[in-house]
């Protein structure tokens, strides 16, 4: 699991991926996904995801600002 200092988006066309989310109070979940589901991870909030077939999908971020780190971010 991993997290950002900021929001990360998926919008997911092809694949059924296992997406598991962690919030920073550590209750965690995981989530089957299908075509035409979209996940929002805000900042802060770790997550994974997994497929073992090939995924299509469109990832957006926001814009960092200040003090805010890129990459993938580790507690």
């Amino acid at each position: 699991l991993h997290y950002h200092d900021c929001d990360e988006y998926w919008l997911f066309t092809a694949g059924r991926p296992l997406v598991t989310l962690r919030s920073p109070a550590g209750v965690k979940r995981e989530y089957q996904l299908e075509p035409g589901d979209m996940v929002a991870c805000a900042r802060g909030v770790e997550h994974t995801l997994w497929a073992d077939h090939e995924l299509v999908y469109f990832q957006w971020i926001s814009v960092l600002e200040g003090g805010e780190r890129p990459g993938h971010l580790q507690r």
